[in-house]
């Protein structure tokens, strides 16, 4: 089995480290896409859940008044 000589070595691995770190960059963009869509939803299933208990507890409200 041959190897490579010299740079050409070094020059394979300095390519797979560029790739390993755009891939870790695309990853780290895809983690924080996630987390800011996770807010969001949060959000809006908090404020579901509030027009859900406020639409049970207004009439409950309206009928003692």
């Amino acid at each position: 089995m041959d190897r490579p000589v010299g740079g050409a070595h070094n020059l394979g691995l300095e390519d797979l480290q560029h790739a390993l770190e755009q891939r870790m960059e695309a990853i780290e963009r895809s983690v924080a896409e996630l987390r800011q869509d996770w807010r969001r939803m949060d959000n809006r299933l908090w404020a579901l859940l509030l027009l859900a208990v406020g639409g049970i507890l207004t009439p409950i409200v309206l009928r003692t008044l």
